[in-house]
């Protein structure tokens, strides 16, 4: 039946159902037919073609009428020569798809009917260029060219497009890719438009910060650029097919380059786009089974739109083979249900007993009209051979060791290049058998993987723990073993799950939860040396709605912690805590209020002592809870090592490196936003202890004001080079990048771009970073040992940052930046609330920078390490302990005083200069930043020195400098100065061995 008879015969129906679902303002006879417009499943297929007198062709070969009549003779595609006829005739009613045959250009006069006809499920095909990326404008009976711009094609989550050029890489072949049914040849081209691909819109899982979105697409690439070791470089032919929402059915399909289209070419594009969006499946029903079990597989053929009189699949067929190549089963099965969604399943009975090992599945559903045709998917019998082969990852204090021997973590993160955050829920072994693999040829060793969301569908209820979620990780374990890759699994990210509780830190409702799940998991790995465990990924203490901030949660069983808290530290006298806390209030146990969490420039009411402690208090929560689940885990996996990945957060006031690090064995920074504080950052997330990780090392987003990329790829590919030697040069045990794929499923802009391989499977150059730093690392490894403790330690003054005042740590961070650039110096930072006489022995130099108040225990630290001979530097005011009070170490220390605020300008004595230095407190310092009374030293004697600046916070570089160069010198460190802005140093290690030194071994890394 056509669109015209359904209007003729049933007008009021059709009325009345179209006025019930629109607005009331739009019942007053304002509707908008584009909104009404609707497939027609009945009618032919036909295509709209745009073809316009004159209209430009931007990025591609101009299309002459004689390549478009001979591609389009005998095809359903009638042709709509202007603008006006474009508006009037583009509807779904009439045509199943529309062509734009000019490169990136497109007319914009006609953006609204192309909007509404492609987001009501249109399908789409652009010869050429960017799409929907160079808007044409109407001009005078001409065409006249808008403002190259993404607005549009990033209305549909195809944009902005990245330029990529051969640029005379005469050895790059193009590939077609012929698993997808596509066969055509595509002459090389010398620029394509990579496109920054979204897929989806908004999370399937709303509560859960780390869920991905509704798989409403699925991209395809047809034909690659590849280089000569077979890494696609660029994707000049792709499609992508719409599943579900209101573009379901269409497909789109992209030609990105300047390569020229044949006739025949064009043709095919064409047939193709008609086809409409399919989706062929196949899935393990376990991806792991055991010797002897029958595996299964599932299959599920989707088609969102069917068309009348469509040929339906009816049989799926199946051939399984060992990873050799060899066949062991063949067989096929009917497929059942809707012709929108058939399934089927099949039993793989082989002849005998499958061996332990790794299995490929492929399946065909020959008489579907459509392509693809064909998919691969795999399944393990499970390797007890290969998963007792695994040597157990242990930790030195500078490294992660494997049968001893030092470790260079060269790692990324990686879930699945299909499902993504999805993958233990659909797992494909046959996916992540390619991935890994491709990762070994690159040289990463290591991956980060886990639970980002879903816990209840891993988990339903304490203990029932879904079979299927745990047979997955099990293939998934095994397929990076197969490659030599150790395995971090992470089970938590952001707020652990509370499976029922209030409290997910203290509910013993959530703690008994999680210890369920870990339980669940770590049991069947116990003596397997491919996995260890990272108990949750970049961790807030704070309710649901305020993740990435450090504030109460104000439940009742925080309240009681708290209270036990509070008398543990302070005893039970109520006067005693007022008089610390400068509190009036009533109820003297409540938890701070929210107003009170960040600095104002006015008290009132505010008490940041109290804050303090809170801050203080959440940290020994989320330590204490730590230290309980790696207690579960090492009962039931035996030792093996556990971890916190915290991001840059942990050097602010959220869960800290410094003070989670007794519950862990190795620490782990996330360096993602701060990216001029990358050596700072490592710096103050090591203990000198256990080694730390750089985790998470990837490029997020930024654009510009017209939403192009804030950075080229190359230049993205030098922050991630850069991001990676800072590591090393903060004494990390290694890198991790975040993420081996981009996950186009990430409902928002910013999480969907991040990843060294693109969605249509192609190689950003940033991937370069990893082979090179994975060779270096492979030869230096067997030099290598822990190094020699650094001489310099630098007191991080937490307890100003946890009162929230102006500056916390950045003083800190600067000083540290600042002995790295000009003198090669790099310190050791020490938690101010983990200060003991004990870590600081050995130490020839310590900086106190800017702390406002120091911790009773840690002015003891420093005031013995002072009298065993350590040099002590302390700057700026200290105006006694964290509660107003002045214990007798910090007395003798004397370097305590009331201060008075900066002024603009301050004098120092210039440390050995020829004059007195200025020092310039601009910014609104005087407002903020306060100084001691004294006047500055002429030169640093005796063992404690006090400068009363706060130099760390000055405009000027030099009176800092000047201070470090004079206590460095009397300090007798040995320096490598420096005037350039380069990052150097020198770590000895007893293992290693360098030209530029006969009497001690060292290695130096250096990072510009």
């Amino acid at each position: 039946m056509t669109y015209s008879r359904v209007v003729s015969t049933f007008p009021g129906i059709l009325l009345a159902a179209a006025m019930a679902t629109l607005p009331t303002a739009a019942r007053t006879g304002d509707a908008d037919p584009l909104e009404l417009d609707a497939r027609d499943g009945e009618r032919p297929l036909r295509a709209a073609l745009f073809r316009a007198p004159g209209f430009p062709t931007v990025d591609a070969p101009e299309l002459g009428d004689a390549v478009v009549d001979e591609a389009l003779a005998g095809l359903p595609v009638d042709a709509l020569a202007s603008v006006s006829e474009l508006g009037a005739k583009l509807r779904l009613h009439r045509y199943d798809a529309l062509i734009l045959p000019y490169g990136s250009a497109f007319p914009l006069d006609a953006w609204i009917p192309i909007r509404a006809f492609v987001k009501r499920g249109g399908s789409l095909l652009v010869l050429g260029g960017a799409p929907l990326h160079q808007p044409v404008l109407e001009d005078g009976g001409g065409w006249r060219l808008g403002v190259r711009q993404p607005s549009f094609a990033h209305e549909f989550l195809i944009g902005p497009a990245e330029p990529w050029s051969r640029s005379g890489q005469d050895s790059l072949k193009t590939v077609t890719r012929t698993e997808t049914g596509w066969s055509l040849e595509l002459p090389d081209p010398e620029t394509v438009q990579e496109l920054i691909v979204r897929l989806a819109r908004r999370k399937d899982l709303a509560p859960e910060h780390g869920s991905e979105g509704h798989r409403d697409a699925i991209l395809r690439p047809l034909v690659h650029v590849v280089d000569p070791d077979a890494l696609p470089r660029a994707c000049p032919l792709l499609e992508i097919d719409r599943l579900r929402g209101t573009e379901a059915g269409a497909r789109w399909i992209f030609a990105t380059s300047d390569a020229p289209l044949s006739a025949g070419l064009i043709r095919a594009l064409v047939e193709r786009v008609l086809q409409g969006a399919s989706e062929l499946d196949a899935r393990p029903v376990h991806a792991s089974v055991e010797p002897g079990e029958v595996p299964a597989v599932r299959i599920f053929q989707r088609r969102p739109f069917v068309r009348a009189g469509e040929a339906v699949p009816e049989r799926a067929e199946i051939v399984v083979r060992d990873d050799g190549g060899r066949e062991v089963y063949r067989g096929e099965t009917e497929l059942a249900g809707a012709a929108e969604a058939r399934q089927g399943l099949v039993m793989v009975r082989a002849g005998a007993p499958l061996d332990p090992g790794l299995y490929h599945a492929e399946v065909t559903i020959p008489d579907a009209p459509w392509q693809p045709r064909r998919t691969t998917t795999g399944f393990w019998v499970r390797d007890a051979e290969l998963l007792a082969a695994g040597a157990p990852v242990t930790v030195s204090r500078d490294w992660l060791r494997r049968d001893g021997e030092v470790f260079p973590v060269i790692g990324t993160t990686y879930m699945a290049s299909d499902v993504h955050r999805k993958f233990l829920f659909e797992p494909n072994p046959h996916v992540w058998d390619r991935d890994f693999a491709q990762m070994a040829r690159l040289g990463v060793n290591f991956v980060r993987t886990g639970v980002w969301t879903a816990w209840s569908r891993a988990m339903l209820n304490s203990g029932a723990v879904d079979e299927g979620f745990l047979r997955a990780l099990d293939a998934y374990v095994q397929s990076a073993a197969r490659h030599g890759i150790v395995v971090n699994f992470t089970f938590f990210a952001f707020l652990p799950p509370a499976f029922g509780g209030t409290n997910p830190y203290l509910d013993p409702r959530a703690i008994e939860g999680q210890r369920e799940f870990l339980t669940a998991v770590a049991r069947r790995y116990r003596g397997v040396g491919w996995i260890h465990y990272d108990l949750i990924n970049e961790p807030s203490y704070a309710p649901p709605e305020g993740l990435w901030t450090n504030q109460p949660i104000r439940d009742p069983h925080e309240e009681r912690a708290w209270a036990q808290w509070v008398r543990a530290r302070h005893g039970d006298d109520p006067a005693r805590l007022r008089n610390r806390w400068q509190d009036r209030e009533k109820d003297l146990l409540e938890l701070p209020r929210s107003d009170e969490l960040h600095y104002t420039l006015i008290r009132e009411h505010r008490r940041p002592r109290k804050l303090r402690d809170f801050v203080l208090f959440s940290q020994d929560v989320v330590t204490g809870w730590a230290r309980t689940l790696r207690a579960v885990l090492r009962e039931t996996a035996g030792e093996v090592l556990v971890t916190i990945g915290q991001d840059e957060g942990g050097t602010w006031q959220r869960s800290s490196q410094q003070l989670h690090a007794e519950a862990v064995d190795y620490t782990g920074i996330h360096p993602w936003w701060r990216n001029d504080e990358l050596l700072a950052s490592g710096v103050l997330s090591k203990v000198p202890e256990k080694p730390n990780l750089f985790q998470e090392t990837g490029i997020m987003r930024y654009e510009d004001l017209d939403g192009w990329p804030w950075r080229t790829p190359e230049l993205a590919a030098e922050l991630v080079e850069r991001k990676f030697a800072y590591a090393f040069g903060a004494r990390a045990a290694g890198v991790i990048e975040w993420a081996w794929n981009v996950n186009p499923y990430q409902p928002i802009d910013n999480e969907s771009v991040i990843g060294f391989w693109r969605p249509d499977g192609t190689a950003k150059p940033e991937l370069r970073v990893v082979p090179e730093f994975a060779r270096f690392f492979a030869a230096a490894a067997p030099l290598l040992d822990d190094f020699e403790p650094d001489p310099v330690v630098a007191v991080i003054p937490h307890s100003r940052l946890f009162m929230s005042r102006p500056g916390g740590v950045d003083g800190c961070k600067r000083m540290i930046r600042l002995l790295a650039e000009r003198f090669g110096v790099v310190p050791t930072a020490l938690s101010e609330l983990r200060l003991t006489a004990e870590r600081l022995k050995g130490a020839r130099l310590i900086l106190v920078p800017s702390p406002l108040v120091l911790e009773g225990e840690a002015a003891a630290a420093l005031l013995a390490a002072a009298r065993a001979g350590t040099k002590v530097l302390v700057t700026g005011v200290v105006l006694g302990d964290p509660y107003g009070e002045v214990p007798e170490a910090l007395r003798e220390l004397g370097i305590v005083d009331a201060g008075r605020p900066v002024s603009f300008r301050e004098t120092t004595s210039g440390y050995g200069g020829e004059a007195p230095a200025w020092a310039s407190f601009d910014q609104n310092a005087s407002e903020r930043i306060r100084r001691s009374v004294k006047p500055s030293p002429e030169s640093l004697e005796g063992n404690v020195w006090h400068e009363p600046l706060p130099l760390e916070y000055a405009r000027e570089d030099e009176p800092l400098a000047a201070l470090l160069e004079a206590a460095l010198a009397a300090a007798g460190i040995e320096t490598q100065p420096s005037d350039v802005g380069v990052m150097a140093r020198l770590l000895y290690a007893p293992r290693a061995s360098s030209p530029s030194s006969s009497t001690r071994p060292r290695w130096t890394r250096g990072v510009a």
